[in-house]
């Protein structure tokens, strides 16, 4: 288990990829039907009568940087490619469902796992979130080189924006090889 606090706040960021739509949450809720998992009932009771409200989102995000306990606040959802364009808003990620081979809904975001992740807004959901490709049920095969977001608070976006940016240029100059010039992965 790796506990937010032991993150740099360079790393301290959730990222995705997808959002689901009405069509693509209903084929997930079918699918997940069978997997029900005593020690999280309350969180497989919650996705399994969860309708999406127009101030939510279902996002598939990747490789959580920790382990971190569900209902979780954000205030910052930034674009990978390019983290100065961001929104800053208030919204907590309110269910997961982790991805492992089938779908089990549970209380927190497992550390270098994917999940589905409900966003909840205060108020409607950002238009940011349409640059997103959108999931409709048919789950295709991955589309390379999507756009991505990330979710952070926003007191560590400039940490954040820093490491992005470095390892941009690491990777434009050396191209799959950047890693071994980089101290932060040695």
């Amino acid at each position: 288990m790796r506990p937010e606090t032991d993150c740099t706040p360079e790393a301290r960021y959730l990222q995705a990829d997808a959002y689901c739509s009405d069509d693509a949450l209903n084929a997930l809720q079918a699918k997940c039907v069978h997997h029900r998992n005593l020690e999280n009932g309350d969180a497989y009771e919650r996705f399994m009568n969860w309708k999406r409200q127009a101030n939510e989102i279902l996002v598939l995000t990747w490789n959580a940087y920790a382990d971190l306990i569900v209902p979780k606040k954000f205030d910052c959802i930034f674009c990978l490619a390019n983290p100065q364009d961001y929104t800053l808003v208030n919204y907590e990620l309110t269910q997961s469902i982790l991805l492992l081979g089938d779908l089990y809904p549970i209380n927190s975001i497992e550390q270098g796992h994917k999940h589905l992740g409900v966003l909840t807004f205060e108020q409607e959901v950002p238009a940011i979130f349409g640059w997103l490709h959108q999931e409709d049920g048919s789950y295709c095969k991955p589309i390379e080189n999507r756009e991505k977001l990330g979710f952070c608070m926003a007191h560590d976006l400039p940490a954040i924006t820093e490491r992005l940016e470095k390892v941009a240029k690491l990777r434009s100059q050396y191209g799959s090889e950047w890693w071994k010039y980089d101290e932060y992965s040695n």
